[in-house]
């Protein structure tokens, strides 16, 4: 086993094209999934209003996913963001 010793920057070099890697979708845009919560604060919005643009017979509802009918609605960034543009 070869022990490499990193100078701070090196780390912190390592660590931020990690976390880039992680969070984009390999463009440089960000591929972020947010709960209700975490997208009534990207858009500005209460999550009831979220919970009520997902209802089953709202007309051109906000875009989401979930594991299981009924399960947690789970929404991606870029999705909504693109259906913002369209409505």
């Amino acid at each position: 086993m070869r022990l490499a010793l990193l100078t701070p920057e090196e780390l912190e070099h390592i660590v931020a094209s990690t976390i880039e890697r992680a969070t984009t979708n390999g463009s440089g845009e960000h591929n972020v999934w947010l709960d209700a919560k975490g997208l009534a604060e990207h858009l500005g919005v209460s999550e009831k209003t979220v919970h009520n643009r997902t209802a089953p017979k709202v007309e051109n509802p906000i875009p989401y996913h979930s594991l299981t009918p009924g399960g947690r609605k789970m929404f991606h960034r870029g999705e909504v963001d693109e259906w913002l543009r369209r409505t």
